[in-house]
């Protein structure tokens, strides 16, 4: 709800990747414990457990998607001591939902869509534009591989990351792929999953073109740690 290994499965009209040049990178290996202590925490408000006792699980995880190619479609941003300070893991046509929710839990990706499963900074390194940057790498990439429109689910009381989202072109719109029984059930899981602290999710969406100025644009430069 709410990205060593060459991309499998669904790879789209195109091969084009807009990481080049970015920051941004693929997670390798040596990277997991980082990247997995980075989103932990980031999430930490969402979860019953310390962030250290949930890092084990996002390994694993990152590791299955090692295997079927679906780490292909994340991106992380470090910095020159290597440690990950931000990251965004996207599902598109061909891969598996979110390992990290009950399989009925997982988002179904409608035709054209690419979903953001998780998007992730650490506390230490907001401001400085990485989550900006994630998000047009996403938007990039996405209709790269031919997706006409990109969704994300977002707490509602998380104001700061809606009106960020907003900023990018987001809107809230109803999930067609649930009626209203699937989002009372959904509110209460989430309500019980991450702390009693958040019931309602909104879904958002933006359509997506790519144009040659969007390919070559270069305004969302990290801003160096001071």
């Amino acid at each position: 709800m709410m990205h060593l290994y060459a991309t499998q499965g669904s790879q789209g009209p195109t091969t084009w990747d807009p990481t080049a040049g970015s920051g941004l990178s693929i997670p390798e290996e040596h990277d997991f414990e980082s990247l997995a202590m980075m989103k932990a925490i980031a999430f930490a408000e969402k979860s019953w457990n310390p962030p250290r006792r949930n890092t084990p699980e996002i390994v694993g995880i990152l590791r299955k998607y090692a295997k079927i190619g679906k780490l292909g479609h994340c991106r992380v941003y470090k910095d020159n001591d290597g440690q990950v300070l931000g990251g965004i893991q996207l599902q598109l046509e061909g891969d598996c939902g979110d390992h990290s929710l009950p399989e009925g839990m997982r988002h179904e990706l409608r035709h054209g869509e690419a979903y953001v499963e998780w998007i992730a900074c650490h506390p230490d390194a907001t401001g400085r534009g990485i989550g900006s940057q994630l998000l047009k790498w996403a938007d990039l990439f996405a209709a790269s591989r031919g997706a006409s429109f990109i969704s994300l689910d977002v707490m509602k009381k998380n104001e700061g990351a809606v009106k960020l989202y907003e900023r990018k072109g987001y809107v809230v719109t109803v999930n067609k792929n649930e009626d209203a029984v699937d989002r009372f059930f959904t509110g209460l899981f989430v309500w019980a999953l991450m702390g009693c602290k958040y019931w309602t999710v909104l879904h958002m969406q933006k359509a997506l073109e790519l144009t040659e100025c969007e390919a070559t644009d270069d305004d969302s430069k990290v801003q160096p740690l001071r």
